[in-house]
């Protein structure tokens, strides 16, 4: 499965973190416009450290995920990746993005090859996971559902058919 645009390496990482960190912070300095009726998901998450730490504990679930790690597609992904800080780092760039936030770098899902894709159940596994960490988080359940939702639009992109 491809999940950046840019090579997730541990330079590139080390280069990019404090970048993030200070856009962050930047965000959190800023008021969010008064004309603007409804505030996006982005913000009634609380910006990028309460994403940040959603992701984290999600990536953790399913990088130790019995039901997951017995797919060796999806190994062959976690391998792919680099590791799992790795991992966190371009999630929560593509968390904050699909939100409503900043592009911190470009980060998509692009079409995944036949070979790295992952049954319906597995799929469930995963949306099971991201409920007990957006849950964990202590989001209102508006935005829980929000971000299952979200979740769930990629469910064609990556899961086997037939």
């Amino acid at each position: 499965m491809k999940c950046s645009t840019w090579p997730v390496t541990r330079p590139a990482i080390v280069l990019l973190l404090p970048v993030a960190i200070l856009l962050a912070g930047l965000l959190l300095l800023s008021s969010p416009a008064k004309s603007q009726p409804e505030r996006t998901l982005f913000e009634r998450l609380g910006g990028v450290y309460p994403i940040a730490l959603t992701v984290n504990d999600l990536v953790d679930r399913l990088y130790i995920n019995k039901t997951l790690n017995a797919n060796p597609r999806i190994k062959k992904v976690h391998e792919s990746i680099g590791s799992r800080e790795s991992a966190k780092v371009a999630l929560t760039a593509w968390a904050v993005q699909y939100t409503g936030g900043p592009v911190l770098f470009p980060v998509q899902i692009g079409e995944v090859d036949d070979t790295l894709k992952i049954t319906d159940g597995e799929f469930d596994v995963i949306l099971d996971e991201c409920a007990v960490s957006f849950n964990n988080a202590k989001f209102p359940q508006r935005e829980v559902g929000e971000l299952l939702k979200l979740v769930e639009g990629f469910r064609s992109q990556v899961v086997i058919q037939g």
